[in-house]
């Protein structure tokens, strides 16, 4: 797996504000929806096990359909794309014929 893949995440993080049950307050840093789709169409040619590629495909559909009723989600899509190498752009193109996905 390439690194750069997995350091979309962190690139492209957000930090969400949180209150648990007990009243304790939380600071959490979770991936933008965009970079983990990306990431997860990058990684999917070699995952292991095999059988998990199908269930990140079903992953990255749903996200997308509603990162695309989202400008905000849209514009990030964009600025995390446009990122790419031209080897992950292969790769994207490759992932996305091979399961029907448009990307916005």
């Amino acid at each position: 797996m390439e690194l750069r893949a997995i350091n979309i995440l962190s690139d492209f993080a957000r930090e969400i504000e949180t209150t648990a049950t007990d009243g304790e307050k939380y600071t959490l840093i979770i991936p933008e929806p965009s970079a983990y789709v990306i990431q997860k169409i990058l990684t999917n040619p070699n995952r292991e096990p095999q059988e998990k590629r199908a269930k990140d495909i079903v992953a990255v559909k749903e996200l997308l359909y509603h990162i695309e009723k989202s400008t905000e989600h849209k514009t990030k899509f964009s600025e995390v794309y446009k990122t790419l190498s031209v080897k992950q752009l292969k790769i994207i193109k490759q992932v996305c014929e091979e399961n029907q996905i448009v990307l916005p």
